[in-house]
């Protein structure tokens, strides 16, 4: 089996939107029809009914004129998703006010009983925005207004775990979180930033307002399915933690085992929304301790033997003037012959403009790429011997 790595480069540069586009009018004065076209990297857009719903099943637009200030809030119309390969997509449309320059799109909120319009009217969005947060799992985007066909990509609030188990001696029969945030924040903000402070940072964190509430998850929740959890520094004396549950190959009893996020130089990583932490078990000793329950595993000390190394990744990166470029998948397994497909946008201070992106092979040991191919509207294919 080979593993094929395919890594985008693309240029950063600045971007001057427009003032004036062209939009669609439903008939109703003042007002302007956008059609809006969204991509979620990476995870799945809908899955079987799970204990954190991954499906666009409500969707509002927040609207905010050329200088940031709140115009007011949209319900999308028309609303279509679908997965393509574990990758979500979909479109919709929203009835806005000519004024809207900036749009921010917000899909299964929680929270809006406590939105209140009226007070909102004409708040920056640095204001506004940072202060929605909940308890469930949120896509969210913003966008500039430059024409009424609009492509914005949708990020998730939470971080995604997965355990893969490559010790020949040991099978994992599930796995939980323990420790981790209760809530999150909708955006990402960070101030500091400049001109547009709504972008993922590595190592950076954007919490909900007073003290961040924890709590772990049950012996119920010790399943194979992927875990996501909300952002946390994830500080040294109140570290978030894995417990895994399986045994030995050629029988023994079932144990659980506590596993912490760590990096290489054993620091706790940041959780961050939307980056993959990956938990690879290396190799599993038979002398590592082990407890008998779910709850004595969450007490336990971290298990000793077993070697397990913690990766950490983004579909997504951004530079300091908010251009960003967002690739589907990062990492694909063949085991026979095939065709690559990998989707890639990139926008310039969140202006889709995919024909500055720039696709090449950096390293084919196998020479196993051939056909590679970019299409200029995101498309990247090849072929895979």
């Amino acid at each position: 089996m080979k593993n094929v790595i395919i890594y985008l480069i693309a240029s950063f540069a600045l971007f001057a939107c427009q003032d004036e586009y062209e939009v669609e009018k439903p008939g109703v004065p003042g007002k302007a029809t956008l059609k809006i076209s969204v991509n979620i990297p990476e995870y799945r857009i809908a899955t079987r009914a799970a204990s954190f719903e991954n499906n666009l099943s409500d969707v509002w637009l927040l609207a905010f004129d050329m200088n940031g200030l709140f115009i007011g809030r949209v319900h999308a119309t028309d609303l279509d998703s679908q997965e393509t390969n574990g990758v979500g997509n979909g479109s919709f449309k929203a009835e806005v006010s000519e004024e809207t320059r900036i749009v921010h799109v917000v899909a299964n909120y929680d929270n809006w009983s406590s939105f209140d319009d009226k007070a909102f009217a004409e708040k920056d969005e640095k204001e506004l925005m940072p202060a929605l947060y909940g308890s469930k799992m949120v896509f969210w985007g913003r966008s500039e207004v430059t024409s009424s066909s609009l492509s914005v990509t949708l990020f998730r609030n939470q971080a995604k775990v997965t355990v893969q188990n490559e010790a020949s001696n040991f099978t994992v029969t599930g796995y939980a979180l323990g420790n981790m945030a209760t809530s999150g924040t909708v955006v990402p903000f960070m101030p500091e930033m400049t001109p547009n402070p709504f972008i993922i940072q590595d190592n950076a964190t954007t919490l909900p307002p007073g003290t961040l509430s924890k709590t772990s998850q049950s012996d119920a929740d010790c399943n194979l399915e992927a875990k996501y959890m909300f952002e946390n520094p994830n500080y040294f004396n109140d570290q978030s933690y894995l417990i895994i549950k399986g045994h030995l190959e050629g029988g023994g009893p079932e144990l659980y085992y506590k596993i912490q996020f760590l990096d290489t130089d054993k620091k706790p990583y940041t959780i961050v929304r939307n980056f993959q932490y990956k938990v690879i078990i290396n190799s599993f000793s038979d002398q590592a301790n082990g407890s008998t329950t779910f709850a004595d595993a969450k007490n336990s000390e971290v298990s000793n033997n077993i070697y397990a190394e913690v990766f950490k990744d983004s579909p997504s990166i951004s530079d300091s003037d908010n251009n960003r470029l967002t690739v589907s998948r990062l990492n694909f397994l063949f085991t026979q012959g095939g065709t690559l497909n990998v989707a890639a946008h990139y926008t310039e201070n969140e202006v889709l403009n995919d024909s500055k992106i720039s696709v090449s092979v950096q390293e084919d040991r196998g020479s196993i790429i051939s056909g590679l191919s970019y299409d200029g509207n995101g498309n990247i294919t090849a072929r895979i011997a």
